[in-house]
């Protein structure tokens, strides 16, 4: 017991430990660049709050309205709930992987691994209903393995609550809940459709989000309407399959593909893993979903804490008694290479010196002159330097995204 509870408070301060840093680094940073445009629309949705809006789900603009009256709409004031979100992202990740059996070196890790993701450490860096989305995806599976684990049926009363209020953040969350269902149909956890929880969290789950249900039907679905349009348009970059891949390896940050990779492995095939395969059917069938419909690269990138938690978990069992440096190393790795691409992600360096950093470490043709395209949503402009590295006149405003 004691034993027990002694590692209980270790992995408890790595996660606590890591939140920090990951809430230190965002609050250093928030206030440089400027207002990403978007935010300056979400403001506005803020200050005119209703039940949907064209291309919004109307969470987040209900918990920004209640970070202006509390902070008001300064950068920094702007930006604080996202980087308690992504710090909280954190936790969750480190909870999840408790409830899957980790114990310390898979909870480091696998915080170690969220802390390290270029994709989260950009959104964490600006407000939009992204950075409010890993929280209801790692949330839902957090409650699904919870009932695996043996907690009472009820539980299912919670996840329902999770995935309306993620629906009411994000219209990406039912897509995420389809897979969630059909992974279900895949694995033993079929037999909870024979009970009557399941179902009750199903329906809470649809009272929770019918307000914005009746507000998409009262005007003819506008955001269906929106994204038929945009499809048809050829606005968005239509992937391959492996395109869309390799993509998610670059988002994450390629040192964190072991563990994340390793950890979509041993959910399908390791004796200990095939537990909780819903989790590995989940990532998969959203994974063909977001492919099937051209999604974009990030559609997919809140289901990755869940993939880290299950990658901690298995190093730590397969390199528990051989090669057990490989566990520091890897998270050495992450950390060393988050460190390399901070710049690229984070608003650390003045945009002059970001343009030349990026020309240095990210070389293009020989004349001098290079397109760089960055590796988040935020950054996602091209931006040309001359020979010189000199910004051009444009240089400044294509930071912005499209």
């Amino acid at each position: 017991m004691t034993g027990a509870t002694t590692n209980r408070r270790i992995t408890t301060s790595i996660v606590a430990g890591l939140a920090l840093v990951a809430l230190i680094v965002h609050l250093l940073t928030i206030h440089r660049y400027g207002y990403f445009r978007d935010e300056l629309y979400y403001i506005a949705c803020a200050r005119h709050l209703d039940f949907g809006y064209v291309d919004l789900a109307p969470l987040s603009a209900f918990l920004l309205r209640i970070e202006l009256i509390l902070f008001g709409s300064s950068l920094f004031a702007l930006r604080i709930f996202p980087a308690l979100a992504s710090a909280l992202t954190i936790v969750l990740t480190g909870i999840l992987t408790r409830e899957l059996g980790g114990r310390t070196w898979a909870i480091a890790l696998a915080c170690t691994s969220m802390l390290g993701s270029l994709f989260f450490l950009a959104v964490g860096n600006s407000y939009s209903p992204n950075v409010y989305e890993p929280l209801f995806w790692t949330g839902a599976i957090y409650l699904l393995c919870r009932i695996i684990n043996g907690a009472p049926s009820r539980t299912w009363i919670w996840f329902g609550v999770v995935v309306g209020f993620g629906i009411q953040n994000k219209h990406s969350m039912v897509f995420f809940g389809v897979a969630i269902a059909l992974a279900t149909l895949l694995t033993p956890e079929r037999r909870h459709l024979a009970q009557k929880w399941i179902w009750l969290g199903g329906l809470i789950a649809l009272v929770i989000a019918l307000p914005n249900i009746i507000w998409q039907i009262d005007r003819g679905w506008p955001t269906w309407v929106l994204l038929h349009g945009i499809a048809k348009s050829n606005k968005n970059v239509v992937l391959s399959p492996w395109e869309f891949f390799f993509q998610q390896i670059t988002l994450m940050n390629p040192a964190t593909f072991p563990v994340w990779f390793g950890g979509l492995i041993w959910l399908l095939v390791s004796h200990e893993g095939r537990r909780y395969r819903v989790i590995a059917f989940t990532y998969l069938t959203a994974f063909t979903e977001f492919v099937v419909m051209h999604g974009k690269n990030y559609y997919l990138a809140p289901a990755y804490p869940m993939l880290f938690a299950a990658g901690g978990v298995a190093f730590e069992g397969i390199f528990a008694l051989r090669f057990r440096w490989l566990k520091p190393a890897i998270a050495f790795l992450v950390v060393a290479s988050a460190a390399v691409f901070a710049p690229v992600v984070l608003p650390i360096l003045s945009p002059e010196k970001l343009l030349l950093y990026a020309r240095d470490s990210f070389r293009g043709p020989a004349n001098g002159n290079v397109a760089y395209c960055g590796i988040t949503p935020t950054l996602c402009r091209p931006i040309r330097l001359g020979g010189d590295g000199a910004l051009g006149r444009a240089g400044l405003r294509q930071l912005a995204c499209e």
